[in-house]
């Protein structure tokens, strides 16, 4: 019996032992498993949150580089628009001063007239001239007589003075002498504000 209950001793000893043992490896096991599952999903989503980061910060970066465009392209627009206006300013003002001078306007008709005359010599043409009114008198005594002609009124609204030959007007205004000067300018000025685009 000594030996029966030793037997049985080692007996229950090796049985728990080893199933101890299957025991601890079945939990080293799923241990290991679940480690690996939770590193495997822990490094998934650590990719799927760069990704979106990475992809976030590309759309910033589009967007912003886009708000840089069109903040420029407006910038540029209205420092356009600013240097126009001003330009418009400068030149009606000195157009306007300069039309409002008699002997100025003076010898820009007398210019016109020694061509009107060659063409009157001829009979080939009939002048009707326009003055502002701030150029009535002497201006337009001295037109009547240099055309021969009572076709002088002096009903113009602005600075300047415009004439008719046979159907064709040609005004010599303010306004006119600000668009032709802006046209010719705002063109080297649009020229120089394009460079860079």
């Amino acid at each position: 019996m000594a030996e029966t209950i030793e037997t049985f001793v080692q007996q229950l000893k090796t049985q728990g032992v080893d199933a101890g043992k299957a025991a601890a490896d079945t939990l080293v096991s799923d241990a290991t498993a679940q480690a690996t599952a939770i590193v495997a999903d822990a490094n998934a989503q650590a990719e799927k949150t760069v990704a979106a980061a990475q992809a976030e910060a590309a759309s910033i970066l589009q967007r912003a580089q886009i708000e840089l465009q069109l903040a420029s392209r407006d910038t540029v627009a209205t420092l356009r628009s600013t240097l126009n206006t001003a330009l418009t300013a400068i030149l009606g003002d000195a157009a306007k001063a300069a039309l409002s001078d008699g002997e100025f306007v003076k010898t820009l008709l007398a210019s016109m007239l020694s061509a009107y005359a060659a063409a009157d010599a001829a009979g080939e043409s009939n002048i009707e001239i326009n003055l502002s009114s701030e150029l009535k008198g002497d201006l337009a005594d001295w037109l009547q007589t240099q055309c021969n002609t009572d076709r002088v009124r002096t009903e113009l609204a602005q600075a300047g003075f415009e004439y008719e030959i046979d159907g064709a007007k040609v005004e010599v205004t303010t306004a006119a002498v600000v668009e032709l000067l802006s046209s010719m300018v705002s063109t080297s000025l649009r020229d120089l504000l394009t460079q860079g685009e």
